[in-house]
């Protein structure tokens, strides 16, 4: 192909389609008309010879060719971004979105102190967050639809960079009043129980139950949530008992009062991670970003989280 021939508005396009998956949502995104960006995109077509987007219920779907050309170009992208982007970065005076996915445990912990480092460092700066799909965090990395990623996070590409923020642990919680509270909590008794488990799919299941599957265990989930916080509320006008971290039950008011103790299986500690594609691992806003996140977290050590227990458990 003749590089002469590509303009690189055609690229943006087609990148913002991939992120929307919408041409009229695309058009919004990169502030064109959307018969602009349709015929942008009938360029960029007609120069590979393929349909590139197929249209679909609420939007359009990428073809395999466009899958194929979705990170090679979202780096170009980002590479350009970066070259031509100021050296530094001034919070003081930035207008800059960033888009986080997160788990729900994470959300909690992170998002209210990290919020009020932005207004009091960078006003300008947005923050668009979304619940963390753990089969889609890679391809959503990858196609530019977030930034940050954070929760439990593993098997990621050497493209994808991380590290660890803090860990965490599992713990149980009912009300004062439960059949079980005045009882030390047995293996047996934990999984006869009734469980309220929370998952943004639904499904009985989550990653705890994944790690009693490795075990040949399985819990009696007969409520799911897709709100931790409700849990609270369902606990203290039921028998359900609910399985959750450490640091969102010593830290979260809504959980006062509630009777709390160890998991009587030992699960270890859980590897809570910040990840990001590799291709803006060294842009200055997102080492600032990534900056804030890991500050906020530097207070969930582990010294931290055993006198909270010490405080919430029975």
């Amino acid at each position: 192909m003749n590089l002469k021939a590509i303009d690189i508005k055609i690229l943006v396009v087609f990148d913002a389609i991939m992120r929307e998956r919408s041409v009229t949502r695309a058009a919004q995104y990169v502030g064109m008309s959307q018969p602009a960006v349709s015929g942008a995109l009938n360029r960029l077509r007609h120069m590979l010879d393929d349909d590139l987007f197929v249209r679909v219920a609420g939007g359009v779907r990428p073809t395999p060719r466009a899958q194929e050309l979705a990170l090679p170009i979202h780096d170009i992208l980002m590479q350009l971004q970066s070259a031509f982007d100021p050296v530094e970065f001034n919070p003081e005076t930035a207008t800059r979105t960033f888009r986080i996915a997160t788990s729900d445990h994470c959300a909690i912990l992170i998002l209210p102190e990290l919020q009020a480092r932005l207004r009091a460092l960078s006003p300008g700066t947005q923050l668009r967050v979304s619940p963390k799909r753990d089969h889609l965090v890679v391809s959503q990395l990858d196609a530019g639809e977030i930034d940050f990623a954070i929760g439990i996070i593993d098997d990621l590409p050497a493209r994808v960079r991380h590290i660890t923020l803090f860990h965490d642990t599992y713990v149980c919680v009912m009300r004062p009043t439960h059949p079980l509270a005045g009882k030390t909590l047995s293996e047996e008794s934990f999984l006869g129980a009734e469980h309220v488990a929370m998952t943004h799919v639904g499904e009985a299941s989550q990653l705890f139950d994944g790690h009693l599957g490795k075990r040949r265990m399985e819990r009696n989930i007969t409520m799911t949530i897709n709100q931790s916080l409700l849990g609270p509320l369902i606990l203290w006008r039921s028998d359900l008992i609910m399985t959750t971290f450490a640091h969102v039950v010593s830290r979260v008011a809504a959980f006062a009062g509630l009777h709390v103790v160890p998991v009587p299986i030992d699960m270890g500690a859980s590897e809570i991670c910040l990840a990001w594609p590799n291709s803006l691992g060294k842009h200055p806003a997102h080492v600032w970003m990534q900056q804030q996140i890991i500050d906020v977290c530097a207070e969930f050590a582990p010294a931290s989280l055993g006198d909270g227990l010490k405080r919430m458990i029975i």
